[in-house]
């Protein structure tokens, strides 16, 4: 599988400017606006990254690394939020329910970003 990462989030400018720091790295980066694009995005394509937003309308970042997990239990997903302590008892019940994710605080800056996908490319390269 090649660099692809996924950057879920309801707001489009923070998905633009992610995917553009990435691309900028030269990393393959698609930006959808919901849970469910999510999905229907990870069915048809192969991701080695997802970024997923907490807070979004429809459903909501959970719901979607539940959905995520049905299909696929290795994609490393990193659920981006600024509102943790407002999820933090669904974020609770995913990890006891053993579904596996990172969590990274909003907003994320362009060394933050490069730094988690880095070590998610090499760690996938070297299991591969």
């Amino acid at each position: 599988m090649g660099n692809r990462v996924l950057i879920v989030d309801d707001d489009p400018t923070l998905g633009r400017v992610m995917c553009r720091m990435l691309q900028s790295a030269g990393i393959e980066a698609d930006s959808v606006l919901s849970g469910e694009s999510a999905l229907e995005k990870l069915s048809q394509n192969g991701y080695d990254l997802v970024f997923l937003d907490l807070r979004m309308p429809g459903l909501d970042g959970v719901e979607t690394l539940r959905l995520i997990r049905e299909s696929n239990l290795n994609l490393t997903v990193y659920i981006s939020t600024g509102f943790r302590a407002d999820y933090m008892d669904s974020l609770r019940e995913a990890a006891s329910d053993g579904l596996d994710f990172e969590v990274v605080e909003k907003p994320i800056n362009k060394q933050k970003l490069m730094s988690i996908v880095d070590d998610v490319l090499l760690r996938e390269e070297k299991n591969a």
